[in-house]
């Protein structure tokens, strides 16, 4: 499972010295080098504040970390962009010391394409949950909390394409099953609203068993837009439009690299 794949991202207000948990992102190696990648209107949303992210038990505040994102300009407003991703390459800085395994290879996500299975997991940082959380711990030393959850859900692409400029070829539709995800006791349990999951990951799993909220076997699938529809699905972009993406813009990606500054908070006040 690729729990450990996703991370959060936070802003801050300086006005109300509040934490807001924002969306979140997914672990990416490719070609050797690591990124995190998130939907664009998550990075958008910041505009103008305070950015945090949580990786490897460590809160960093972003200081110029540069990211490159969709191109939006042949549409509207970023709601009918059909990628809606942005990339931020990852300075040595940050790299040099983390699990490289948690990061997620195209190798992966290729393992699971022929799987035929209706079941899915969303996977990321709920807003209510976390923003909270950050707030309630951030200057505790030693306590600081972050909980991303996952969301068991179905695939109903099918009946959910085309629409907008959307397509199955390259997107996923998928919707709860109910309003509660079955935990091993046997008892659906209330889950935060799905609102920060934007920007993380969207699972395959195998032989799911609905009694236990159990799987074989977990495959990374799509990078989650949270586009809403009438039939209350929520739309995902398959990892291999997103690989193909960062191909495509390689050569910019690495210039990026050059620019790169995180530095870490200490989490003591």
């Amino acid at each position: 499972m690729y729990v450990d794949s996703v991370i959060p991202f936070y802003s801050y207000d300086e006005d109300t010295k509040k934490y807001s948990s924002v969306g979140s992102a997914v672990l990416i190696s490719h070609r050797s080098q690591l990124f995190f990648i998130t939907a664009a209107h998550v990075l958008e949303s910041m505009q103008g504040k305070k950015i945090f992210f949580y990786f490897e038990r460590i809160l960093y505040e972003v200081g110029g970390l540069p990211a490159y994102l969709s191109n939006c300009s042949l549409f509207s407003s970023r709601n009918d962009d059909p990628l809606d991703l942005a990339a931020i390459p990852l300075p040595e800085q940050i790299t040099s010391n983390c699990d490289q395994s948690k990061f997620i290879t195209f190798d992966q996500y290729a393992a699971g394409v022929l799987i035929e299975s209706p079941f899915f997991q969303a996977i990321g940082y709920p807003h209510s949950k976390n923003t909270k959380a950050i707030n309630r711990t951030v200057s505790v030393p030693g306590e600081f909390r972050s909980e991303g959850f996952r969301y068991t859900v179905i695939d109903v692409t099918a009946e959910s394409f085309p629409y907008k400029n959307f397509s199955k070829e390259y997107h996923i539709a998928t919707c709860l099953t109910k309003s509660g995800v079955m935990q091993g006791t046997g008892i659906y349990m209330n889950i935060p609203d799905l609102h920060g999951i934007s920007g993380g990951l969207l699972q395959k799993v195998n032989s799911y068993n609905k009694a236990t909220d159990g799987f074989d076997v977990a495959y990374p699938a799509g990078i989650i837009l949270e586009k809403k529809r009438d039939n209350s699905a929520f739309i995902s972009i398959r990892l291999a439009a997103v690989f193909e993406w960062l191909d495509l813009h390689w050569e910019y990606l690495l210039e990026l690299l050059s620019d790169g500054v995180a530095k870490p908070v200490v989490l003591v006040n």
